[in-house]
Formats: structure tokens, sequence, C-alpha cells
């Protein structure tokens, strides 16, 4: 197969309804076998759409007023209403913390996004977004909580002894709104090409954020793979002592290189904690049984070691084979070689 290449087709600014800048990029990926273009497509799009960071107001603390659905003196719009513009502000700078701004206008007049004041790395991108509108000659301060991360943070509850005009803002860390990938087959049928298509909110290019996910991708790879290929649990070392870097560890009391599982580096766990870090996807039970467990809210080898102590399946209708229990009684075996453990 020819080698598999990325290629930019388009690129391009676009403006937005609230006088926004946006980014637009088109990129190419080929040639593929069939199937591997929904692969990638499929991952990229989940790492474009929440696992890119971004720049977004968290906190607004404003000044002498009573509640959120208050219209402070000389101010059209409510509290509330402010808080969700000042949602939609987008900002560039790679910060790391929480970093202050602050607004401070005297009336009548609008208060846009370009009116808020920062500190260096921040910028504003959306400067002509509108916030609120003054109505009266009277002096309005907002000052304002800055933070990076991915993902979406829901306002919670103000804590009781927080100040009265401190609000929390719901933050979109979404800097990619919109991904859409295309499939297209080339004429033998048997290969095909990747079309990606990236809008952001420009508070980075589309191109940034390809590449972003790119790395994203290639970070969460390379942990397999030693400079000799795969890395294999063989491989591994299981003592946290010999292996401090954050290799999984096992329980002190086992020997068998069957039962590895992950757990925090360095953290000696005794049998109970040991199991309870054996899922059933480990286990070689038969399907039926393994939907049964799973409905019965059963993950682990030590949920099922105590509902076989504490509870009788038989009148929970769960259908243990002698197999079956032949696999489970062998792991508890193996943690517990002092205990007798008796298959009916």
């Amino acid at each position: 197969m020819d080698h598999i290449l990325w290629h930019c087709t388009e690129a391009r600014a676009m403006g937005g309804g609230d006088s926004s800048s946006y980014s637009y990029g088109r990129f190419v990926l080929s040639p593929l076998w069939r199937g591997q273009s929904e692969t990638i497509g499929f991952v990229l799009r989940r790492i474009l759409t929440g696992e890119i960071e971004s720049t977004r107001i968290t906190h607004a603390k404003f000044i002498k007023t009573r509640h959120e659905f208050s219209i402070p003196v000389g101010i059209q719009e409510p509290v509330h209403e402010i808080v969700q513009n000042l949602r939609g502000v987008v900002f560039t700078g790679n910060i790391s913390g929480i970093h202050n701004g602050v607004i401070c206008v005297r009336g009548p007049g609008y208060i846009t996004a370009q009116d808020i004041l920062l500190s260096p790395p921040l910028e504003v991108v959306n400067s002509s977004r509108h916030i609120a509108t003054l109505t009266e000659p009277v002096d309005v301060v907002i000052e304002l909580q800055i933070e990076r991360s991915c993902g979406y943070r829901m306002r919670t509850q103000r804590p009781k002894n927080e100040k009265e005009g401190s609000y929390p803002v719901d933050a979109a860390f979404v800097p990619v709104p919109n991904v859409v990938y295309s499939i297209h087959p080339f004429s033998d049928g048997r290969r095909e090409m990747l079309f990606l298509e990236i809008i952001t909110d420009g508070s980075l290019s589309a191109k940034e954020a390809f590449y972003g996910a790119l790395r994203k991708l290639a970070d969460f790879i390379t942990p397999f793979f030693g400079h000799d290929g795969p890395v294999l649990i063989e491989d591994l070392t299981l003592d946290p002592k010999e292996n401090p870097n954050g290799v999984p560890g096992e329980s002190s009391s086992v020997g068998s290189d069957l039962l590895f599982f992950p757990c925090p580096s360095g953290t000696k766990l005794d049998n109970k904690t040991a199991l309870k870090y054996i899922f059933l996807d480990q286990l070689q039970i038969s399907r039926s049984l393994y939907m049964e467990l799973k409905q019965e809210k059963i993950y682990s080898v030590w949920d099922v070691l105590m509902n076989m102590i504490g509870r009788d399946f038989r009148r929970r209708q769960i259908n243990f084979s002698r197999s079956d229990r032949i696999i489970i009684i062998n792991f508890l075996r193996e943690y517990f070689p002092g205990e007798k453990f008796i298959i009916d």
C-alpha cells in the first residue's frame, strides 16, 4: 500500500453572526483500505470535539447586585443575561491556573468584549461581542476569573460563605464546535480516502486543532510501544519498588503473572482491594452468565465472592454452570491458598 499522507485542501477564516471569527479547514487522508477511514474519522472527531483545550470565563463578580435575576441600576439587562453573554467570549492564550480580568466602564453606552482588561498572554478574539447596555451614567465594575480546560463545566450552587454578587458561569471549553468527516471510495473499490472538515471558534486555526488532535492520538498510542515493538504484559515489572514510574503493580501475596491488574503506582494492595481490580471481562465465563451478572450490578471478582458468600445465587435466578464455577473458584484459590472452596 502507498504511503499514507494528510493534505490540507482548504483553509480560510469565516465570519459569525455576532462578529465572531471562525476558522475553517478541510483535510484529506489517503490512501486507506476499506473500513480504516471510519475508524480514524470517528476517533479524530471525538478528540477534536471533546479533548482540545480552550480558555473561557468561569466566574463573574458584580458590584452592588442583590441576586442573579435582579436588574442593576442603569443597566438594561438582568444579571443572568449578562452572565450568559460573558459565556460566549472567546480568548487566545495558553494559561495555567486562574487568571483575572476586569470590566470597568461608565455609561451610557455599550459594554462589549473589547472592554475586558486582561494581562498577557490573554487576548479577546470576538471583541465585538455584546455584553450589556448602559442606559444611565453609572460606573459598572465586573471582576472575572478565566481558566483553561476542555469539555463542559456546569454551574454549581454558590458556597454560603461566598460574597453576594459573585456568580459561576457555564463554561464550554469547546474550541471546535463542529467536525464533519466523509468517506469517498477509489475506483478500484478496495481503497478509500477520508475527508475531514473542521470549524473552530477562532481561538485557534483549523490546522492547529487538527495537529493538536493528531498529537493527542499519538500520545495515547505511544506508551504501548517500546524500542523493540509493542510492550507486552510479560515484559512489565509488576513490583512497584522495581518500577517507580507508574507501571501497574500487583498484590504482594500473589506471584502469578495471570493476575495482572491496574492499580496506582507504588500501592501495596491487600487481597480485597486486588480482587476489586479484576473484572468480569477478564474471566472466561460464558456470555449469558456475564450479561446476567452485569444486570445484577456485579462487576468484579470481589463482587462475585461477596455474593456467593452472602447471598443465594439460585434465589436471584443466576445460572452458574459447572465450568463457570470452576473458573471463578480457581481465581479465588490463587488469592486465598489457605481457604477451601467447594464446587457443588
